[in-house]
């Protein structure tokens, strides 16, 4: 049998040194310098600030802003501003702006402003504004923040669509045998520091298509498209598939 010691009206502010298991009560912690160096077995109601030396395994409702070394397999509903020596395997509804080292299988909804080492298999709904190591090696990557938008009146008129990561249904208006169109995309999360990748996802004439991003500048870049065909007008409502990236130079 698991025994407690008696906390009456008072934040907790003492080590705690033996295994923890409050799932059946809530512990609201909303200050202090707590050190926890065992395992937190149960649900937080409330931030923890201090420090957490072991592993995590069920939900915190609240701001993680101290430091933990360990794993942590619950969700974190607040944000995460101490670095992560471990696994997280839940989800992160905020901002992860401490350093991680370990594996992130969950999601999070927020941004990311610190560094991470290690692999991310969840969603992140925000900005990835830290590093990563020279190598990363992923099966799959999914921008969640996403949208679709159609070109009206002719294959030059400009679209707009706010989103990391998109559809544009153009319109289908003749493009001819050896000839390139443009027009621009109005996004406010372009940047002058974004890599913009777009392809021919679909509609129209197989490999009848080049398209490529240029002139990238704050909330905008152009889409060139291009009718490689030597012998045929294309008249195609193609639909293309774009992302937007940052890239840092330090």
């Amino acid at each position: 049998m698991t025994s407690y010691r008696k906390i009456s009206g008072r934040t907790l502010n003492r080590e705690v040194v033996n295994d923890i298991n409050i799932s059946s009560f809530m512990l609201p912690i909303s200050r202090g310098n707590t050190t926890i160096y065992r395992n937190l077995a149960g649900n937080v109601t409330g931030n923890v600030t201090g420090n957490v030396t072991g592993n995590v395994t069920g939900n915190v409702i609240g701001d993680l802003s101290g430091n933990h070394i360990g794993n942590h397999t619950g969700n974190v509903t607040g944000n995460v501003t101490g670095n992560v020596t471990g696994n997280v395997t839940g989800n992160v509804i905020g901002d992860l702006s401490g350093n991680h080292i370990g594996n992130h299988t969950g999601n999070v909804t927020g941004n990311v402003t610190g560094n991470l080492t290690g692999n991310v298999s969840g969603n992140v709904n925000g900005i990835v504004g830290g590093t990563t190591p020279a190598a990363v090696t992923a099966t799959r990557v999914t921008i969640s923040n996403g949208g679709a938008v159609t070109q009206l009146s002719s294959k030059s008129n400009s679209v707009t669509l706010n989103t990391y990561s998109g559809k544009i249904t153009m319109n289908n208006a003749q493009l001819n045998r050896n000839t390139t169109v443009s027009f621009t995309l109005q996004n406010s999360v372009i940047t002058t520091s974004s890599c913009i990748f777009v392809n021919h996802a679909s509609g129209g004439t197989t490999a009848a298509y080049q398209v490529w991003a240029n002139t990238i500048s704050a909330g905008s870049c152009v889409i060139s498209v291009r009718n490689i065909v030597t012998n045929l007008d294309l008249t195609e409502a193609i639909v293309l598939n774009f992302v937007v990236l940052g890239i840092t130079t330090a």
